[in-house]
């Protein structure tokens, strides 16, 4: 139905003349018979009026398969035009396709969380089973492993087989385990990798709160009239909130370390982490923005 049709309907259902409702919205009679015939189209002062006359609201009377929407009021347009049945797949596909990668995404973090929560709790009995016995000779496991060390390459000895650790990322390592062993601060690097995985661990969890919340928010979407809900907006903000920790305790936590090792680590702050802050902090608001010039539309996007 058009708009002049809905127009018709409305005003033949209360039984009034075109006479009585020009008289009633103080217009000529020609304006309202050029309305039902689609010839012109109301103000939006006139469209209120309308509304009131017959206690509905506007989406019944202007529907969004008017032929020539682009006659109306600017906001009259914001008002009524939904998604293209096109379009509507796409966003329908989108979601679906976002909230089952969220999905994965979720599993693929609980299984992380599990081996960083395993790896914390075996490394500590590790550490008490290695000791540095002299220079140059190690007990891990009651078994005796002799090393020697030079600028580029690091040979271990065990049960008379040479081992040789040449690759630059494994020499740095090892490098860095024997400084600590032979300064004797195993302890001490032992409860900061402890500290580090605890770190780790509550990332995580919000990483994992995170995709929850999205995969959520996308079968919202996927399933509901338009994304711009209470709910939903619920979800976004928490996903931005849960996202900027996840950013934020990785990096204070690095600067911690660093300080108390007195070594710079490389972790910190920098300019891309605050951009994503405040893109998460944003899309939160856009969202509610969304959903209150959503409300005149009876809340609906696409059917």
């Amino acid at each position: 139905m058009k708009f002049g049709e809905n127009l018709k309907s409305l005003r033949n259902k209360l039984n009034i003349t075109q006479e009585e409702l020009a008289e009633r919205i103080k217009v000529s009679r020609q304006s309202v018979s050029k309305w039902e015939c689609a010839e012109s189209y109301p103000t939006m002062d006139n469209i209120l009026e309308l509304c009131k006359i017959f206690n509905c609201k506007i989406n019944d009377l202007v529907h969004e398969d008017l032929v020539d929407l682009n006659s109306l009021d600017e906001e009259i347009i914001v008002k009524i035009t939904k998604l293209s049945e096109e379009k509507q797949r796409k966003v329908k596909g989108i979601s679906k396709a976002i909230y089952i990668i969220s999905r994965i995404c979720k599993i693929m973090v609980l299984v992380g969380l599990a081996a960083v929560i395993l790896t914390m709790l075996i490394t500590p009995i590790i550490s008490k089973n290695i000791k540095l016995k002299t220079i140059g000779e190690l007990e891990i496991f009651n078994e005796k492993i002799e090393y020697t060390k030079s600028e580029k390459e690091i040979i271990l000895t065990y049960k008379e087989k040479n081992i040789t650790i040449d690759k630059i990322e494994e020499t740095y390592v090892l490098n860095e385990i024997l400084e600590v062993l032979e300064n004797d601060k195993l302890f001490e690097s032992t409860v900061l990798i402890e500290i580090a995985y605890i770190c780790l661990i509550v990332s995580l969890i919000f990483l994992y709160k995170s995709f929850s919340n999205l995969e959520k928010l996308f079968i919202n979407i996927y399933e509901g009239d338009t994304p711009f809900t209470k709910e939903n907006i619920t979800f976004i903000k928490r996903i931005a909130l849960f996202m900027v920790l996840t950013i934020v305790i990785p990096s204070i936590s690095g600067i911690i370390v660093s300080k108390i090792i007195e070594k710079d680590l490389g972790i910190g702050f920098n300019m891309l982490d605050f951009l994503y802050i405040l893109f998460l902090v944003s899309m939160a608001y856009i969202f509610e923005y969304g959903y209150e010039i959503q409300k005149d539309s009876k809340g609906k996007m696409y059917d």
